[in-house]
């Protein structure tokens, strides 16, 4: 009976090692890999500054230029050239409220038939 006592105690200390073994290699690679991520990370960050800061040299040159035209031709500017092609899309700086406003009764009349009636939307407070 002691013998049998000492075997299953020795199986089970030497399975516990090997548990420990496991996790301890397990935490290792763990910290390698995190290590490598970061790494990385702070790679692509500093690639991304390097073009961050490429950009804004190249928008300060834009910005440079324009200002300048804008100075040398700005009268010409306000009137395009007839040769220049009309955009269709209004420019960013358009507001909401120099937009052309849509009548509901501009809108196709195709709409599902599944809406619900204003009669049957429930009544706000």
């Amino acid at each position: 009976s002691v013998s049998s006592s000492s075997s299953s105690s020795s199986t089970r200390s030497t399975s516990e090692q090997l548990r420990k073994q496991a996790h301890v290699q397990a935490c290792r690679e763990y910290r390698r890999r995190k290590k490598d991520f970061v790494s990385n990370l702070k790679a692509q960050i500093a690639e991304l500054q390097i073009e961050n800061s490429t950009l804004r040299r190249q928008l300060q040159q834009q910005e440079i230029q324009l200002q300048t035209y804008q100075q040398k031709y700005g009268h010409q500017l306000s009137t395009p050239h007839p040769s220049t092609p009309i955009l269709s899309t209004p420019p960013i700086s358009t507001s909401i409220s120099t937009l052309p406003s849509t009548s509901i009764s501009t809108l196709p009349s195709t709409l599902p038939s599944t809406l619900p009636s204003t009669s049957t939307l429930p009544s706000t407070p």
